[in-house]
């Protein structure tokens, strides 16, 4: 099998529907799935920059319905966290940069 990132993800998304190491709540599990799927649909059809960015928006989204208070209960905070951090780790594969806050800590990436 060809070392690349949508077989990574398969990978990921493999180990996450059947893991037992781990005692997830089954909404935290879907939150991951969710954001593999989505990714793995997209890095097929989309450039780096394409992907990146688009991401790099869902996080910023993210980050601001917890910011403003838009996001309620524990099951909605835990299935939305477990999917911005399943980004932030895929994002990570690509470039680890993208595990800090590239506005606050003002970068810009060239793609």
């Amino acid at each position: 099998m060809e070392l690349d990132l949508i077989n990574i993800l398969m990978r990921k998304r493999k180990f996450v529907q059947h893991d037992t190491i781990f005692a997830y709540e089954e909404h935290e599990r879907e939150g991951e799935l969710k954001a593999l799927s989505e990714m793995i649909d997209d890095v097929s059809i989309m450039n780096e920059k394409e992907f990146v960015d688009k991401y790099l928006e869902i996080i910023s989204d993210i980050s601001k319905k917890f910011e403003t208070g838009m996001v309620h209960g524990e099951v909605e905070i835990d299935r939305l966290s477990y999917y911005n951090n399943m980004i932030v780790w895929v994002l990570k594969l690509v470039n680890p940069i993208y595990e800090y806050d590239l506005d606050e800590l003002d970068i810009e990436i060239n793609h």
